[in-house]
């Protein structure tokens, strides 16, 4: 957990983090709406 927080004491650190975070979140949205588009049309894909 040292080198955890050694990372986030970092300017670098706290800025690949937010890079981190906003992928995941824009993956988790376009897997959302993957997911609702496809619920929407069973037929197709």
């Amino acid at each position: 957990m040292k080198l955890f927080s050694e990372l986030f004491s970092s300017p670098f650190g706290i800025f690949s983090a937010i890079v981190i975070i906003a992928i995941l979140v824009m993956a988790v949205f376009f897997i959302y709406l993957f997911v609702s588009k496809s619920a929407q049309k069973p037929g197709e894909k």
